[in-house]
């Protein structure tokens, strides 16, 4: 239809032979008048085209377009059909190529960046935190149950082994963070480069710094065990129990590392659902079968604990490594890589993961220091305070492990966007992060300030045990509405890659803090334990004004590069708006003269 208008018009010359007279009105001279203004008007604004037009007129011989005033009124009329259909035309177009370039975005965008750039910032931290929520929270509760099945099977003195060496274990899976956190973080960085061909390698790295782990810590592990049970005051029936628990976790060190590597490798892609459902599936073999058949049913002793979350872990970890070279997910590693030298990507991520590794074993190892100043100062009441200390540390881990989870799923979508220089979008990120956190410690707080003794008798019931542990599980989670402090602070930098930096703050918020408080309130006060589990709590506090001070610079730097792409972006805006109004003119113009 619009080309049949515009080939009537460019012929218009012609409909004094076609087109009948007919008298005008005044309304109708009027009208022409406005037109024959509207088109002096467009010459006036763009000189240019009445050049153009005029240099065309005297090469072509000049035209005489219009002999009466009824052809006059067509022609108008044709101009506004033109026009109104030209319009219509491009309305519709535009329509359709923003459709399709819509289309045509999502459809080039793969799966892995949907996940970690294709969708709000709130929605993205939602699904991509809900994985590593599942898996923190079920490793805690892994270590819940396992107490409340070791107490109702063994007694309250197994309930103090389990705390004497429950550290060791800790270890253990912290370089199994450790390597998810850089595969998680490393993983992402790349797909937001656009270089996710590049991760195969990296996964096979880790797989194979897993494997060396899985030999030297169990090794470490294992033989520093009955020194420690009795350095830190266990009576032989506690140090058996300990040696016994910690076999069976030391043999599957490896797969345990291998199962936490590869569900952060699946993470960096945004796979986080499936490895979720991965870690619900081990908690309930783990809780529900294997658990009460090896300590109830077969009567195993406190060893069948330990080799039912060995198992549990295990099988899933092996499915994991089997699909990954079966090409099931988005990185796809080849066992030929297994003969390669280590990428460089490996040794960066390694560097910020390496911050994951410290803050893990800073909570793990003061721990130890803090279990023999307890022990210190409560005397003869070591197994009640042993037991007592078990609970809390599970609390501090149940704490933790959501915030450690929420931060874990920040770090891969917010290294994308700070690699694509999105920082618009990495300032959402970081927002959602901070007020999810604070609202998960706080309601923890909440809760062990209110109800601290219902908290404690879900893992024993016996009165000395209570006495003591009822005051601890207070105190060490008193502050417990600065506990994301220190560990958002670490995954802000995490993301921006500053591994160093990250690695600083995490020693000194964790570990530092930790030993430089127990220590402090030990010898301010050595006959009362309770009071040392105070140390948890000032270390939230210090851990939060740490992060503060460190993340000032990073966060000016974010900031004035968010307000410069702001500049740039409203400046492009600006020049399509002007190049818009050109085209339309230029366009009319065409219209006009070629009627």
């Amino acid at each position: 239809m619009a080309e049949e208008h515009l080939s009537l018009s460019s012929s218009s010359y012609e409909y004094e032979d076609h087109v009948q007279q007919a008298p005008i009105s005044k309304n109708s001279q009027t009208d022409i008048r406005d037109i024959d203004n509207s088109i002096e008007s467009i010459y006036e604004s763009e000189p240019s085209q009445k050049e153009a037009i005029l240099d065309s007129s005297e090469s072509g011989g000049k035209r005489k377009l219009i002999h009466h005033h009824s052809n006059h009124r067509k022609i108008s009329n044709s101009c506004h059909d033109i026009e109104k259909v030209a319009n219509n035309d491009d309305d519709e177009s535009l329509s359709e190529t923003t459709e399709s370039d819509s289309k045509n975005k999502k459809d080039q965008m793969s799966p892995e960046h949907y996940r970690l750039a294709g969708r709000p910032p709130l929605t993205t931290l939602f699904n991509l935190s809900a994985g590593p929520i599942l898996a923190q929270f079920t490793g805690s509760l892994k270590g819940v149950i396992g107490s409340i099945w070791i107490s109702k099977a063994l007694g309250e003195t197994a309930l103090a082994a389990i705390s004497t060496i429950g550290v060791y274990d800790g270890i253990s899976r912290s370089f199994g963070f450790f390597l998810s956190s850089s595969g998680s973080s490393k993983i992402s960085q790349l797909y937001g480069q656009h270089r996710e061909n590049e991760a195969g390698q990296v996964v096979v790295d880790l797989i194979r710094v897993s494997l060396i782990f899985g030999i030297l810590v169990p090794l470490i592990l294992g033989l520093t065990t009955q020194p420690l049970c009795e350095w830190l005051g266990a009576d032989e029936i506690v140090q058996k129990m300990c040696h016994e628990y910690m076999l069976p976790i030391n043999i599957g060190t490896f797969t345990t590392i291998l199962f936490i590597t590869l569900g952060g490798c699946l993470q960096g892609e945004g796979r986080s659902l499936f490895f979720s459902i991965l870690n619900v599936a081990s908690l309930v073999v783990n809780m529900c079968v294997f658990d009460p058949i090896l300590l109830l049913a077969l009567g195993t002793g406190i060893w069948g604990a330990s080799v039912a979350q060995s198992l549990a872990e295990a099988i899933p970890g092996i499915a994991l490594f089997i699909m990954f070279f079966m090409g099931k997910f988005g990185v796809k590693p080849k066992f030929s890589m297994f003969f390669n030298k280590f990428s460089p990507h490996t040794f960066s991520s390694m560097k910020v993961g390496f911050s994951q590794l410290i803050g893990n074993l800073s909570q793990m190892i003061p721990s130890i220091l803090v279990r023999k100043l307890i022990g210190l100062a409560v005397g003869e009441n070591f197994n009640d305070a042993m037991a007592a200390f078990n609970t809390v540390v599970r609390f501090i881990i149940l704490t933790g492990s959501i915030i450690i989870a929420v931060t874990l799923g920040y770090v891969p979508a917010a290294s994308y966007a700070f690699a694509a220089k999105n920082y618009q979008r990495w300032l959402s990120l970081s927002i959602h992060m901070l007020w999810m956190t604070f609202a998960w410690g706080s309601f923890t707080a909440i809760l062990t300030l209110t109800i601290p003794r219902q908290l404690s008798s879900m893992f024993a019931n016996g009165k000395g045990y209570l006495d003591v542990c009822e005051p601890m599980l207070k105190y060490s989670n008193a502050l417990g509405f600065f506990a994301m402090g220190r560990f958002c602070g670490v995954a802000f930098l995490q993301s921006m890659q500053k591994g160093w930096m990250s690695t600083v703050l995490s020693l000194t918020s964790n570990f530092a803090s930790i030993i430089g408080f127990a220590f402090l309130l030990y010898y301010t006060d050595k006959t009362n334990g309770v009071r040392i589990v105070w140390c948890y709590s000032l270390a939230h506090a210090f851990g939060f004004v740490m992060a503060i001070l460190f993340m000032i610079a990073p966060i000016r730097k974010i900031v004035a590069g968010y307000k410069q792409q702001k500049i740039e972006d409203e400046a492009t805006i600006a020049s399509n708006s002007d190049n818009t109004s050109s085209e339309t003119v230029d366009n009319e113009t065409d219209h006009i003269v070629e009627a």
